[in-house]
């Protein structure tokens, strides 16, 4: 993927306009974040971060259409919705600040608000994000190396890794989201701190496992995503309901068909079980919209009874449970073609449902 020209990176008209008044007010508002770091890599704009010495009643105070979502005056969060060429944002301006030591809510024990953005880039995560472009001047400030580590596809955590891991845990599933959704790979260092930190992941609180892992499965590059989790065992962890599942995740994973569908991961990632996918859901206090749209019987539309009986499976209770594990693989491999499903019961019933081996581990 190519790195493009940070300073050419597009940006709703709202939020130049609320740059514009802070530069009026003689502050520099700078974008941040992913949003940098996706623009460098092509990604599409998802929501916008800000960062600047603003207080966030200052900013709420500049906004122009003056509506605010969230302010958080101890952590310095000003949080707003936009209107992108009829596409809702969400704009989080962050005032800069040092922190200290995390509590067990992930939230630091101490906040100092800061006017110098070079104090502020410590505390975030990864190089990568800690950009700061200035959209007015076009002007980018990179006081971590994250626009050499965009060139080599590559990301640190800022500070030392095992450091930073064990002061806020998500940073674990963090750093393995970033990985799916951008296809950067994290450097040697902070690869064996994942792998040495990942007992953390679960004493995370469900919730939090929940969302980080669903907007992993969404992204570009979720099979890589997958795989990290399995390689560093931050998955055993942070997923414990799937810990007789690995081998039956790993053989998807290897068939290079990591599924195009959001649900169908879900069930992959629980080996294609709806029973498994449904207890780790609900484990993970999943919303339940996304319950019921796992607990629904995939690959019903391609194949049926009909076609066993073709296939010369005899009518009988032999042939329900011969379905259920035609389904339950065809769910696990994402197909979406009448072709590769009856290519796959006519495996199975060559077989006489010996199982793979794996999956019945």
């Amino acid at each position: 993927m190519h790195v493009t020209d940070l300073a050419e990176l597009p940006l709703p008209h709202d939020v130049l306009a609320l740059c514009e008044r802070g530069r009026a007010a003689g502050v520099t508002i700078w974008v941040v974040g992913g949003t940098v770091r996706d623009a460098a890599l092509g990604l599409p704009l998802r929501d916008v971060d800000l960062a600047s010495a603003l207080l966030p009643g200052r900013v709420a105070a500049l906004l122009p259409h003056g509506v605010v979502a969230d302010l958080d005056p101890l952590l310095g969060t000003c949080t707003f919705p936009i209107d992108d060429c009829g596409v809702t944002r969400s704009v989080q301006h962050t005032t800069f600040r040092v922190e200290g030591q995390y509590g067990a809510d992930r939230r630091p024990r101490e906040v100092a608000f800061v006017a110098d953005l070079d104090r502020d880039a410590p505390r975030r995560d990864f190089t990568v994000n800690a950009l700061y472009l200035d959209p007015l001047a076009r002007s980018i400030v990179d006081p971590s190396g994250g626009r050499a580590d965009l060139a080599r596809r590559r990301f640190r955590t800022i500070g030392e890794p095992v450091r930073r891991l064990v002061e806020d845990p998500l940073r674990i599933l963090r750093a393995i989201r970033l990985e799916a959704r951008t296809g950067l790979l994290p450097c040697p260092a902070t690869t064996a701190a994942l792998a040495q930190c990942a007992p953390l992941a679960g004493q995370l609180v469900p919730q939090r496992r929940f969302h980080e892992i669903d907007d992993l499965l969404d992204g570009r590059w979720a099979a890589d995503g997958v795989r990290r989790l399995l390689d560093t065992a931050v998955l055993a962890w942070a997923v414990p309901w799937l810990a007789t599942r690995f081998a039956s995740v790993r053989r998807t994973l290897d068939s290079g068909s990591f599924l195009a569908d959001h649900v169908a991961r879900w069930l992959a990632l629980a080996g294609g079980d709806h029973d498994v996918a449904m207890e780790v859901l609900a484990g993970l206090e999943a919303p339940r919209p996304l319950r019921r749209a796992v607990a629904a019987p995939r690959g019903r539309a391609l194949v049926s009874g009909r076609d066993l009986v073709a296939l010369g499976v005899e009518p009988g209770p032999g042939l329900g449970d011969l379905l259920r594990e035609a389904l339950r693989r065809i769910a696990a491999r994402g197909v979406v073609e009448r072709d590769a499903a009856l290519a796959i019961v006519a495996k199975l019933v060559g077989e006489r449902i010996k199982p793979d081996p794996d999956e019945s581990r």
